[in-house]
C-alpha cells in the first residue's frame, strides 16, 4: 500500500514512534528494491546507475536514523542497572541474558521502538554494503568495499543495544522491576506480547555477520525460548534460518 498509506495511522509520544515508523518502512521499501535488482539485473551501465542511486538513499537513511536518534529527549535513553558476568558458551542458549551490560528504558513502548531503528539499521547496513560491492563486480568480496567498515561499526553497536535491552522484554537478571511482570502479572498474555516485541530484533541480530557467534547463539536460544515458553511459534522459525547479511540475501 506504500509507506504513506501506512503512515495515515495514529500517533503518541509527541510523534517520535511516527518519524522512526516512517524511516522504517522506507527502508523495507528500500530493502525490497534491492533485493530484487541484485537478484535480476544484469551488470550493464544502465543497472549501475540504479544500484548506486539505492546506495546514495540507504546512505541518505542512516543519517536520517541518526539525526532522530539525536533528537531524541532524555527520558528515551536507556540505564545500564547491572553488569552481566561471562558465561560458558555452553550455557548461552539458556542464559537469561548476555555477557556485558543490562540496560532498561521509562517503558516498553520506548525500548520496542528503539530496537526496531535498530534492526532496520542493521538491514540498511548490509544492504548498503551488498549493493556497494556489486557495483564494483557482481563476485567483488562484500568485506573488501570502503562502506564495509562503517556499517560493520553500526551493526555492531547496534546488535549490543539490542542484546542489553532483551531481558527487559524476556525477564532476567535487573536492578529494577521485571517489565514481563509488571504487565500483566501472572499472565502468559502480557509475557507472550512482551516477547513478540522483541523476536524481530533478535531475528534480525542473528542473520548479520557482524554479530559474534557467542551473540548469535544467545539469540537463537531467545528466540527459541520465545517460541517454546512464550507461544510465539514464529520465533521458532526465526531460529531456523541459517544465512549472514550481507553475505547473502534475506
Amino acid at each position: 500500500m506504500g509507506v504513506d498509506w501506512w503512515m495515515e495511522f495514529g500517533n503518541h509520544k509527541g510523534g517520535m514512534p511516527s518519524k522512526c515508523g516512517r524511516l522504517n518502512l522506507e527502508t523495507a521499501d528500500l530493502h525490497a528494491k534491492i533485493k530484487h535488482i541484485l537478484t535480476e539485473a544484469e551488470h550493464t551501465a544502465s543497472y549501475i546507475k540504479q544500484v548506486l542511486e539505492l546506495v546514495r538513499k540507504a546512505k541518505e537513511l542512516e543519517q536520517e536514523f541518526k539525526a532522530w536518534e539525536a533528537a531524541l529527549p532524555k527520558n528515551w535513553q536507556y540505564t545500564t542497572t547491572a553488569w552481566i558476568d561471562a558465561v560458558e558458551y555452553e550455557d548461552l542458549e539458556t542464559a537469561r541474558a548476555f555477557p556485558g551490560r543490562l540496560d532498561e528504558y521509562e517503558d516498553i513502548s520506548i525500548a520496542t521502538t528503539l530496537n526496531t531503528m535498530r534492526a532496520s539499521r542493521i538491514i540498511l547496513a548490509a544492504d548498503t554494503v551488498r549493493a556497494s560491492a556489486w557495483v564494483c563486480s557482481p563476485d567483488q568480496e562484500y568485506c573488501i568495499v570502503p562502506e564495509y567498515i562503517s556499517s560493520a561499526r553500526i551493526s555492531q553497536e547496534v546488535i549490543e543495544d539490542i542484546i542489553a535491552s532483551v531481558p527487559m522484554f524476556l525477564g532476567g537478571p535487573s536492578a529494577g522491576k521485571d517489565q514481563t511482570k509488571s504487565s500483566r502479572p501472572g499472565a502468559l498474555g502480557g509475557q507472550s506480547t512482551l516477547a513478540l516485541f522483541i523476536a524481530w530484533p533478535l531475528y534480525v541480530t542473528t542473520l548479520s555477520d557482524c554479530a559474534t557467534e557467542a551473540q548469535r547463539e544467545w539469540a537463537l536460544g531467545r528466540l527459541r525460548f520465545i517460541g517454546n515458553e512464550r507461544g510465539i511459534a514464529q520465533a521458532i522459525t526465526f531460529s531456523k534460518v541459517y544465512i549472514q547479511t550481507p553475505a547473502q540475501t534475506q
